[in-house]
């Protein structure tokens, strides 16, 4: 196996499934956050409580997104990923090499 077919099986193959795991975990995440509020107020920590929950909700924003945008065609998924990638919330993934791989991946049979 050389360097390209690596990449397509690999770099290349459906992450729904994948993506929809790592929704589920961060909006459990999200939740246990949300439940500790008391405790976080009694530690005097309840910026970092609200800064926690903004950055796991651009996540999961950007988690549903992207299972979104692969069930389109690649030319109706373009602008969409080029829009996720202008707004920063690529920087959650692998930044330029997760966009690039969004572009080419091929469509999910999920839906």
């Amino acid at each position: 196996m050389n360097s390209l077919d690596s990449i397509r099986i690999y770099g290349l193959a459906d992450k729904t499934a994948a993506w929809r795991r790592e929704l589920k975990r961060t909006c459990w995440t999200r939740k246990r956050l949300q439940e500790s509020t008391e405790n976080l107020k009694a530690l005097g920590l309840l910026s970092r409580q609200a800064a926690a929950i903004q950055k796991l909700d651009r996540r999961i924003n950007a988690l549903e997104s992207r299972i979104q945008n692969n069930t389109h065609n690649r030319l109706k998924r373009f602008p969409k990923v080029m829009k996720l990638w202008l707004s920063g919330d690529y920087n959650n993934f692998s930044g330029w090499k997760s966009v690039l791989k969004d572009i080419i991946r091929q469509q999910s049979n999920y839906s």
